[in-house]
């Protein structure tokens, strides 16, 4: 595994776009310290030995990305995994914008509901609720239908746990539990000590 040290040396001096896309590689599967760590390297993603080095990369990449940016904008160039859980390699990327990138992320999914399907990403943007609120609810066991129709609630919930009483969105963020997930446990009549103390199982 290159370090990060020589990850350093390795730098071109005038720093490109597509030099940017490949030093985000190598910092998300190789750094510790970096903040995206525990979703890729942390989780077995590697970087295949060729694009160790920046010239391996580009060699790969540099014609797809022109190609991409010149369609659809260098922003809206991202280098996105085929297989989620494959490793970054010629073979299992490509380059989509950031709308096909949600649309293949792990905590995306397909939801059929009235005939249709499609992935949840689409239904956010058809129904208006966030992606991640879709997400929290079908993985906090709502049905489809319910997950996909409901509206957000506006009413502010407090619980209480060890005489502690907080509102359920800051239940949420300290816990680091999504906040939909608790919020079904309370519509279905959870009492407060077991809506904020059951351990949820990630997918």
């Amino acid at each position: 595994m290159q370090t990060i040290k020589s990850i350093k040396k390795d730098k071109n001096k005038n720093r490109t776009v597509l030099y940017s896309r490949w030093d985000g590689i190598l910092q998300r599967c190789n750094n510790i310290h970096n903040s995206s760590y525990h979703k890729y390297g942390g989780r077995g993603i590697s970087v295949c030995e060729k694009w160790l080095k920046y010239a391996g990369f580009k060699e790969d990449m540099e014609k797809s990305f022109q190609e991409h940016s010149e369609t659809y904008g260098v922003k809206n160039t991202t280098i996105d995994r085929i297989d989620v859980n494959g490793d970054y390699c010629k073979e299992n990327c490509r380059w989509a914008t950031y709308k096909e990138q949600a649309n293949n992320t792990r905590t995306n999914r397909n939801l059929t509901y009235e005939g249709r399907t499609q992935t949840m990403q689409e239904w956010s943007e058809e129904t208006g609720i966030m992606h991640r609120t879709l997400w929290g609810r079908i993985n906090g066991g709502w049905s489809v239908k319910r997950a996909l129709t409901e509206k957000p609630s506006t009413i502010k919930i407090f619980l209480e746990l060890n005489g502690v009483k907080k509102s359920l969105k800051e239940w949420a963020e300290e816990l680091n539990i999504h906040y939909d997930y608790l919020y079904s446990r309370y519509k279905i009549g959870w009492d407060d000590e077991k809506i904020l103390t059951t351990s949820i199982i990630r997918q």
